[in-house]
C-alpha cells in the first residue's frame, strides 16, 4: 500500500505536467539581495534591524530540509525538542524552550498565519504549534527571526518566530516534476504547476510526498522491525487575483498528512542497584549494544504516529491611496492526531522479585507507554482574523502600521491521552485488564493507567501599533506597542486506574484523590487568563552606504496556561492545573554590512542580553514519603541568556562561495523559588516529600549548547556552458554538548557532535530541461542524540532520542 500511494502521487504530479529546475547555490560574483517580511512588509534583509537567518528554496533543498528537525540542524541559533518525534517537535531559539504542556517559545507562521493549535494534545505538550513534514516545499524562503517579536505577530513568544513564506502564483506559465531515491527505502515525488489564467488571475498547485524506511532497528521482537520512518504527503493550492488595480485577493489552501510508526528512545546507561527493574534495564542495554548503535526496543505491537492538518488562508490587500494600505488576513484550520508511543523505549519484563511475585515472571511490562484516549490525541479547529492598516505620514518620514488580531481555537470532539506505567496487561491497556507486579510482590501500589481527556478552548485578542520615523537620512527610530489578552478554558477528566488485584481496576479521581463513583465523576473545569503589554524600541544608524548598525530593547511575553496533568489535592485545589505567564526583557545590538571589495560579501553580527522572569518549568512533586509523584508546570524564578551570532557569506573568487554561521550562548538560572507545599494532604511533609525542579540555580538552561556552527562551501565547476551548471557543496555542522538535567549522574546531557553533508547539483544538463542532484547527509555516520530523558534516579536508566545515521540518494527534476 505504501508503494502504491507513492506511485499514485507520482502519477498525479505527472498529470500536472510539472517541472522546474532547482537553482544552484549562489556562487556568482554578486551578493544576492534578499527580501524578507519580518516587519509585516517587504524589505531588504540588510535594511531590517533584526537578527534574521534566511534560507531560500534552493538552500533548503541543498540542506535536505523536509522536517522541522532538519531545519534546526542547519541554523545555529535554532534548536529542537524532539521528544515526541519529528511530527510533534517544537523549536528553541537562543536557549528559550517550551516545557511539556506550555505554550511554544517560538511561533511558526505559514503565509502570515500562526500554526494551528492541537487542543488537549497541545496542553499536554505532545503536538501542534509547529512545522510539519511537507511544509518545506515550494517556498519563497524560510525566515528565522531571533528574539521576541511580540508587537507585530499574533501570538506572543519569548524566543522568536519562524516564517514559512510559500511561493505565490506568478505571471509565467511553468512547473516542475521531481523524483528521488536513496538508501533505507527513500522515495520522493514532488511537483508544482503555475498557470496564469489571465492578466488578473494566477493559480499555483503542488504536491510533495516522501517515504523512507525507519533508521532505528527495533530488536525487541515486538511490533515493526524498524522505527523512525517517514511517510507524508502535502498538497497545496493557491490563487492570486487582482480584483481591481488596487485590490488583491490571495488564497492558499493546504493539506498535510503523516502516518509513521513513531520513534523509541535508546537506553544509554543503567544502575543495576536500582529497584525494582535496574537489572532489567542493564540486560536491555547489553542486548541493544550488541545489536548495533541504532538498536532500540519497543514493547508495542502497533506503534503509530498519525497527524492530519488542513488550512485555508485568505489575504485581501487594498491600496486605498498612495499612502494608505488595508490588509485583512483570515484563516481556518483543523488539526487531528493519534499517537501511540513507547515513550522511553523500555522493553523490560516482569522480574521474579526473588520468587515473591505471585504471577508468571517474564511477561512484557508496560513501562511507560502513551495511547490516544478516548478516540484521538487531538481534534481541534482554529480560526484567526487579523486586520492591518499600513501607511506613511510626514512626507514619508513616518512608516506606521496598526492592527487588531484574534485567534479562536475550539474542540471538534473529546481528545486526550492514556499512559500505562509499570503494569502487565492482557491486551490493550485501555481495556484495564492489568496487574501491578510490584504490588503483588511488595504490597505497595506502583503501577497504573493514567487517563486525561476532555476539551480545551483558546481565545486570544490583541491590538498593536508600530512606527518607524526617519530622523535623518542616516538615523531611524522605531517604536511599537501591543496589548494581548489570552484566555484558556478547559473541561477534562483525570483518572488514575490502579490494580490492587489483577484485572480488578480501581479508578481514583486525580481531581479529588477519591475513588470514582456516585457524586465523584473525576470531572473538573478550569479557566485561566493572562494579559500583558509588549513593546519594542529600536534605533538604527547607517554611517556609510550598505552598513546598518542598530540597538534594540524589547519586552516579550509568553502566555500562561492550563496543564491538565498537574498535581492536585483538596487543599491545593487547581493550583497546579494552571500556571502564570513569563516575561522577557531583550537587549540587542547588531551590524549588517554588504561589501563588494575585495570580494562580494555580507557580514551580519548581533550581540544580545535577555532577562527571563517568572520562568515556566516542570516540577516533579513527591508525596507519601517520596512514593507518590506527579509533574506540574510552575513559575519558579529568573534566568539570564546572553551571547552573540555571526553570519558571513562571501564570494571569494569566481565560482566559489562560503557561508559561515555561528552562535554562542551563555545561559544561567539566576534564582529559583520552589513552590510551597505547606498544608497539603498529598504532599504532607513526610521524609522524602517535596518537589524537584527540572532546572537548578546557577546552572545552564536546558536545550542551550554554548557553541553551534555551520560552514557551507560551494564551488561551481568551470565547465563549458553547453554542459550546464555543476556545483559541489559541502556543509560542516557542529553542536556543543547540551545540558538537560543539571547535577544528574551519570548523564546530565548529551555530548557534542559534528555532521558533514555533501551535495552535487547539475543544473540544465547539456543545456536541457533536466537537473540532477546527489546528496549525502551525516556522511561520516556520526552517532548523536537529541533530547535526554533522565530517569536514572527514579528508575535506574537514562534514554535519549537518536539522530539519523548516514543518508544518501539522488533526485532528478524536469522543468519547463
Amino acid at each position: 500500500m505504501r508503494k502504491s500511494s507513492f506511485r499514485a502521487t507520482l502519477l498525479v504530479t505527472t498529470v500536472l505536467g510539472v517541472a522546474a529546475a532547482m537553482p544552484a547555490y549562489a556562487a556568482g560574483d554578486q551578493v544576492e539581495e534578499i527580501v524578507v517580511t519580518a516587519r509585516r512588509v517587504e524589505e531588504r534583509l540588510q535594511d531590517v534591524p533584526i537578527a534574521i537567518t534566511v534560507l531560500n528554496q534552493s538552500q533548503l533543498k541543498n540542506a535536505n530540509v523536509s522536517t522541522a528537525a532538519d531545519l534546526a540542524k542547519v541554523v545555529p541559533s535554532l534548536g529542537m525538542v524532539d521528544t515526541w518525534g519529528n511530527d510533534a517537535s517544537t523549536f528553541v531559539v537562543r536557549g528559550f524552550y517550551s516545557d511539556t504542556g506550555t505554550a511554544p517559545t517560538v511561533g511558526v507562521f505559514f503565509a502570515d498565519v500562526v500554526a494551528p493549535r492541537a487542543g488537549m494534545e497541545d496542553a499536554e505538550g505532545h503536538g501542534g504549534n509547529g512545522a510539519g513534514p511537507g511544509d518545506f516545499f515550494d517556498l519563497q524562503n524560510v525566515q528565522v527571526l531571533k528574539g521576541p517579536q511580540g508587537t507585530l505577530f499574533g501570538r506572543n513568544t519569548t524566543g522568536g518566530d519562524i516564517l514559512l513564506v510559500p511561493q505565490k502564483p506568478t505571471a509565467e506559465f511553468g512547473g516542475y516534476l521531481e523524483a528521488g531515491v536513496g538508501n533505507d527505502g527513500f522515495e520522493h515525488a514532488e511537483g508544482v504547476i503555475n498557470i496564469p489564467v489571465s492578466d488578473k488571475l494566477r493559480i499555483r498547485a503542488g504536491v510533495d510526498q516522501e517515504i523512507r524506511d525507519g533508521y532505528l532497528d527495533n530488536v525487541s521482537g515486538i511490533g515493526p522491525s524498524k522505527l523512525g520512518n517517514e511517510n507524508y504527503v502535502s498538497v497545496r493550492f493557491s490563487v492570486d487575483a487582482d480584483i481591481t488595480a488596487d485590490l488583491e485577493n490571495y488564497t492558499v489552501a493546504r493539506f498535510g498528512s503523516s502516518d509513521t510508526r513513531g520513534i523509541a528512545e535508546k537506553l544509554l546507561d543503567c544502575n543495576p542497584a536500582s529497584q525494582p527493574v535496574g537489572t532489567e534495564f542493564c540486560a536491555q542495554l547489553a542486548r541493544d549494544n550488541a545489536a548495533g548503535t541504532d538498536a532500540v526496543e519497543s514493547n508495542l505491537p502497533s506503534p503509530d504516529d498519525q497527524t492530519r492538518q488542513w488550512q485555508i488562508i485568505n489575504t485581501t490587500t487594498w491600496a486605498a491611496t498612495d499612502n494608505l494600505t488595508l490588509k485583512n488576513i483570515a484563516s481556518y484550520s483543523q488539526f487531528w492526531a493519534r499517537r501511540t508511543f513507547d515513550i522511553f523505549g523500555f522493553n523490560t519484563t516482569v522480574p521474579s522479585f526473588g520468587g515473591l511475585l505471585k504471577t508468571d515472571a517474564g511477561q512484557p511490562w508496560q513501562a511507560v507507554d502513551l495511547y490516544p484516549y478516548p478516540a484521538n490525541s487531538s481534534d481541534q479547529e482554529n480560526i484567526t482574523e487579523e486586520l492591518q492598516l499600513h501607511g506613511t505620514s510626514f512626507d514619508d518620514r513616518l512608516d506606521w502600521q496598526v492592527g487588531a488580531y484574534t485567534e479562536q481555537s475550539f474542540p471538534l470532539g473529546l481528545a486526550g491521552t492514556a499512559s500505562s506505567t509499570f503494569v502487565v496487561c492482557n491486551g490493550d491497556p485501555r481495556a484495564e485488564q492489568c496487574a501491578d507486579p510490584i504490588d503483588l510482590a511488595f504490597h505497595q501500589l506502583a503501577g497504573s493507567n493514567d487517563l486525561t481527556f476532555g476539551t480545551i478552548i483558546y481565545r486570544d485578542y490583541a491590538g498593536y501599533g508600530q512606527g518607524t520615523f526617519t530622523i535623518t537620512d542616516n538615523l531611524k527610530f522605531t517604536a511599537g506597542l501591543r496589548w494581548t489578552d489570552d484566555i484558556i478554558s478547559a473541561s477534562f477528566d483525570r483518572e488514575n486506574v490502579q490494580f490492587p488485584a489483577p484485572n480488578a481496576p480501581l479508578v481514583i479521581c486525580q481531581t479529588t484523590l477519591a475513588p470514582k463513583g456516585p457524586g465523584n465523576d473525576c470531572h473538573v473545569s478550569v479557566r485561566t487568563s493572562s494579559n500583558k503589554p509588549t513593546w519594542t524600541m529600536d534605533l538604527d544608524y547607517t554611517p556609510i552606504e550598505d552598513v546598518l548598525t542598530y540597538a534594540t530593547y524589547s519586552r516579550g511575553y509568553r502566555q500562561g496556561g492550563i496543564n491538565p496533568a498537574g498535581p492536585v489535592d483538596p487543599v491545593i485545589g487547581d493550583k497546579f492545573f494552571t500556571y502564570q505567564p513569563e516575561s522577557i526583557d531583550a537587549y540587542e545590538i547588531g551590524v549588517k554590512s554588504t561589501f563588494q571589495l575585495p570580494f562580494p560579501a555580507v557580514y551580519n553580527v548581533a550581540a544580545f542580553w535577555n532577562e527571563l522572569s517568572n520562568q515556566q518549568t516542570t516540577a516533579t512533586f513527591f508525596g507519601n514519603g517520596g512514593q507518590v509523584q506527579d509533574d506540574g508546570i510552575v513559575n519558579v524564578g529568573k534566568a539570564r541568556v546572553r551571547g552573540f551570532e555571526a553570519d558571513v557569506t562571501a564570494h571569494l573568487f569566481t565560482g566559489f562561495s562560503a557561508n559561515v554561521s555561528y552562535t554562542y550562548l551563555d545561559t544561567i538560572v539566576e534564582s529559583l523559588t520552589p513552590p510551597s507545599l505547606a498544608g497539603s494532604p498529598l504532599f504532607s511533609g513526610k521524609p522524602g516529600d517535596g518537589s524537584a525542579l527540572e532546572v537548578l540555580q546557577g546552572q545552564r538552561l536546558p536545550f542551550s549548547p554554548r557553541n553551534k556552527a555551520a560552514v557551507t562551501l560551494a564551488y561551481q565547476l568551470p565547465v563549458d556552458e553547453s554542459l550546464g551548471t555543476i556545483t559541489v557543496l559541502g556543509t560542516y555542522l557542529y553542536t556543543d554538548n547540551t545540558l538537560y538535567y543539571p547535577g544528574a549522574a551519570p548523564l546530565s546531557g548529551t555530548p557534542a557532535y559534528s555532521l558533514v553533508n555533501f551535495n552535487v547539483n547539475w543544473q540544465g544538463i547539456n543545456g536541457g530541461p533536466f537537473d540532477a542532484e546527489f546528496f549525502m547527509t551525516n556522511a561520516l555516520d556520526q552517532r548523536y542524540y537529541g533530547v535526554l530523558s533522565h530517569l536514572y534516579d527514579a528508575l535506574g536508566t537514562d534514554s535519549a532520542t537518536v539522530g539519523e545515521p548516514r543518508m544518501f540518494g539522488a533526485r532528478l527534476r524536469y522543468h519547463f
